[in-house]
């Protein structure tokens, strides 16, 4: 089947998130409420009681966002995780972690080839002509599940993971159809709601179900799997397509870990065993956790050890989840670790929480762990499978100098870049261009006193618009100085959670701004700029409380045009420490993020002191 020659019919953007959703007010649902809601989810999606309850769980609780800024939607979150959003028109669709964490087969699913989803990853609908298979959950009706109005999902061929959710269009016998008599039925085939790449993706973890998901710094691809099999719908056979093999298929994890990792559980059990690898990623962030603690810091509360030396301890691009476990919670699996001989345990009192009393580190398991090295604490964007994040100073030629720069009026240019142009102009204008051979130029070797004779068009480049004569030579620093200060600065930010590169016109200003005030008789620290960088401004203000244990949420600043500005307030003096967590934690560069407060008498957040009365042994 030709792959290719239908792509041009994909054109619609997606309409939902594509940018940012303005979250203009959120609430805690009730169980009450979180029962009906899963009662609804099970009707419109097709599922048993227990997946619904799985879909939508009721504890650790259920948040409500609503969207405004006229996105009729409802985003619902668990523990700061989107994990499912409603429609306008009352319909409930699961996030794409959602859907990579229930089981294989809960929601029908179209096959697409992979050309196909480079164009709904853009924000395409997914047209007839593009769909060569599907795949229903087991026992369904598929009149129901194909039904015009219903939810599905969109997955590449040889590739379990789905990486589109969205409304049909149309109904079984259409979709049918077009498997059996390729290229017969044309039109829309699926509204895209949620793809993968997306700000809802962002928002639940920027989780990767797999390798064959792939995050670069410019885009966001989906590949078939070496080791998946799919087997397409034709006529006259079943009504589903089966899909075999892949990693992950049940259970997502942050970014695509080596299955040779000591740490990472199994990659390639992810599909059939997403519990038991879960626990064997247990066991070794707590033996790496257990060579970086020091006897002398226990004994230490369970949720602190799993919480501050655990958890950051895990290999970079892994998700350590105790619930996803088979011991569901952490006492379990610390007493089976205490049932084999790895530790000790004690219980201070009846009220109070266990404590781990101390490590046998003479324990096989324990002598014979292999340390791994890039730990999530080290890589602060790895947890989220996502790139680091960069911010770098490029360059577009003036008017004036476009004439010695390529055609392209778009491209930006480094530093050395653009004075390479220069250098190649000057050593062709003296007649020396192209004699050595080891790609560099003449010019670009000498010293900055070296004489230049200033031709007729790097005269006008440098001097265009001025009065008075214009010099017949310069000094080689002179003429670099001179030329890279006429050049118009651009600052790039990519990486991190950003969908896409941003560009601002100017040298590399404060992206990020700290400022602390006096609000009826209280201190505050205010951050604002950090939707630049692609940092969700609630889940910034709920890390910064769990930090400084003060207070800490989003207020919206009135804006002359376009929405409201979003700005993070913490109550007290914190602006160090904010400063030090976003560089540490979000890997903020420390020149983007201006401190406004530092300067200000009484106003700035005090350094610790250390005790001076103490003598040392």
């Amino acid at each position: 089947r030709a792959q290719g020659t239908f792509l041009a019919l994909l054109f619609r953007p997606c309409p939902m998130f594509r940018k940012p959703p303005n979250i203009k007010s959120e609430q805690k649902l009730s169980d009450k409420d979180v029962k009906k809601l899963q009662v609804d989810a099970a009707h419109k999606l097709f599922m048993s009681a227990d997946q619904a309850a799985e879909l939508l769980p009721r504890k650790p609780g259920l948040i409500v966002r609503q969207c405004g800024g006229g996105m009729t939607a409802r985003i619902f979150t668990s523990e700061q995780r989107a994990i499912a959003f409603g429609t306008g028109d009352g319909g409930i669709v699961p996030s794409l972690p959602s859907v990579w964490r229930l089981p294989a087969g809960t929601f029908a699913t179209l096959h697409v080839p992979e050309p196909v989803a480079g164009f709904m990853l853009n924000g395409s609908d997914l047209m007839l002509p593009g769909v060569h298979g599907i795949s229903l959950p087991d026992g369904a009706d598929p009149d129901e599940c194909l039904a015009p109005g219903g939810i599905a999902c969109v997955a590449v061929f040889g590739n379990p993971c789905a990486f589109a959710v969205g409304k049909l269009l149309v109904g079984r016998s259409e979709i049918e159809a077009q498997i059996s008599g390729p290229g017969c039925v044309k039109g829309r085939c699926l509204t895209t709601l949620h793809v993968f790449g997306d700000h809802l993706w962002q928002s639940s973890g920027a989780l990767l179900p797999n390798a064959g998901f792939v995050v670069t710094e410019e885009a966001k691809g989906v590949h078939a799997l070496q080791s998946a099999a799919c087997t397409a719908c034709t006529a006259g056979s079943a009504e589903t397509c089966s899909v075999s093999g892949g990693a992950g298929a049940d259970e997502p994890r942050a970014g695509a870990a080596n299955a040779s990792d000591p740490g990472n559980g199994g990659a390639d059990d992810g599909a059939s065993g997403g519990r038991e690898a879960q626990d064997r990623l247990l066991e070794s962030c707590f033996l790496q956790a257990a060579h970086a603690v020091s006897d002398k810091a226990l004994p230490l509360p369970l949720n602190t050890f799993y919480a501050n030396h655990m958890r950051p301890n895990r290999p970079a691009g892994t998700s350590l989840d105790v619930k996803a476990s088979s011991h569901k919670k952490l006492l379990p699996f610390l007493r089976s670790l205490e049932a084999r001989g790895l530790c000790t345990l004690s219980q201070p009192g009846p009220a109070a929480e266990p404590l781990l009393r101390s490590i046998v580190r003479a324990a096989p398991e324990y002598l014979n762990h292999e340390i791994w090295s890039a730990t999530a604490a080290e890589s602060s964007d790895s947890r989220a499978g996502l790139p680091p994040l960069t911010v770098s100073l490029l360059y577009r030629p003036g008017e004036a100098q476009r004439p010695l720069f390529p055609p392209d009026r778009k491209a930006l240019y480094d530093e050395p870049a653009a004075l390479r142009v220069l250098h190649l102009h000057i050593d062709v204008e003296r007649g020396i261009a192209g004699r050595r051979g080891d790609g560099g130029g003449e010019a670009e070797r000498c010293k900055g006193d070296v004489s230049v004779l200033i031709d007729r068009r790097l005269a006008d480049a440098l001097f265009s618009g001025q009065m008075g004569a214009v010099p017949t030579q310069l000094s080689l620093g002179e003429v670099r100085h001179k030329w890279v200060g006429l050049l118009e600065p651009w600052t790039r930010v990519a990486g991190g959670s950003l969908a896409k590169p941003a560009l601002r016109p100017g040298k590399a200003p404060a992206l990020v701004s700290i400022h602390t005030e006096q609000r009826r008789g209280h201190m505050v620290t205010v951050i604002g700029g950090v939707h630049v960088l692609g940092i969700d401004e609630r889940q910034l203000a709920d890390e910064l409380q769990a930090l400084v244990g003060a207070a800490a949420g989003v207020e919206g600043t009135p804006t002359k045009e376009g929405p409201p500005r979003l700005d993070v307030m913490v109550q007290g003096l914190w602006d160090r420490a904010v400063a030090e967590h976003l560089c540490a934690v979000h890997g903020v560069p420390a020149r983007v993020v201006e401190n406004r407060a530092a300067g200000r008498a009484g106003m700035h957040q005090k350094k610790d002191k250390a005790a001076t009365n103490v003598r040392k042994s």
